[in-house]
């Protein structure tokens, strides 16, 4: 069971390679980019590749056809396919890592500014832009100044072109 977890331990690193685009060895080192991605989908392959080891060393040893005799070999063989299953994910682990190892590089520090603790905002002090009061929704409805424009039907002094109402 330890190595289905380390399986999936690999594959959820890989996932997380792949879609951040950085593989992080440790707090001053990571490899990023293209390289980063590459190494996350080599870490997703670890599991896949020990069950297949495991399968193609099966059914090089017995009869496919033979059920029973199938049974007892995994049975008699469990320790030995358990340990080419950790074999290949552990030394597929440990490759992938020393390449990782080799490609990075020391992290750089982009991405957002943080703001101090002691950051002064605009509204401490005082500044010459007006600064609007928002009204209520009963405080004077009636005002013609906020009341959304409307096109007049026949308004005369317009000249904007309009295009031609059919009165059918």
């Amino acid at each position: 069971m330890l190595v289905i977890g380390l399986g999936i331990g690999l594959i959820v690193a890989g996932i997380i390679a792949l879609i951040k685009g950085r593989l992080n060895l440790s707090k001053k080192k990571a490899v990023q980019g293209v390289p980063a991605r590459l190494l996350g989908v080599a870490l997703m392959t670890p599991l896949p590749l020990g069950f297949l080891a495991a399968t193609v060393y099966t059914m090089t040893q017995i009869d496919p056809n033979n059920q029973a005799q199938a049974q007892q070999w995994a049975q008699n063989n469990n320790t030995t396919l358990t340990l080419i299953w950790a074999g290949v994910e552990i030394g597929l682990a440990v490759l992938i890592i020393i390449i990782a190892a080799v490609l990075a590089t020391p992290i750089k520090e982009e991405g957002r500014r943080r703001r101090s603790r002691h950051v002064e905002y605009d509204d401490e002090y005082p500044d010459d832009r007006p600064r609007g009061r928002r009204r209520g929704r009963d405080e004077d409805d009636e005002d013609e100044d906020d009341a959304p424009r409307r096109r007049r039907d026949d308004d005369e002094d317009y000249d904007r072109p309009r295009r031609s109402r059919r009165d059918d």
